[in-house]
């Protein structure tokens, strides 16, 4: 590779991050703005308690559906329900 080619390299090269730059600029703020709402919506300050906190609702949901079934079929039991459903 003689200079020539080497410089319009290396102009390519300069031309192509230059056109990354506002990219770049963008999706840190993107970034942040979302790292921000999850603060503030969800009080997670990582991905990592962000993770935890959807493990923890997950099993707080579980178990009120596993109450709701318990109920229903309770219910169901109960008040003879089964030839009505």
């Amino acid at each position: 590779m003689n200079n020539e080619e080497l410089e319009d390299k290396l102009i390519e090269l300069k031309r192509l991050i230059e056109e990354a730059k506002p990219k770049a600029s963008e999706r840190k703020g993107r970034k942040q703005y979302l790292e921000q709402q999850l603060k503030d919506d969800w009080s997670c300050s990582s991905k990592g308690e962000a993770q935890k906190k959807i493990k923890s609702l997950q099993e707080e949901y579980d178990e009120f559906n596993k109450k709701i079934q318990e109920g229903m079929k309770q219910l169901t039991t109960e008040y003879n329900l089964d030839e009505i459903l």
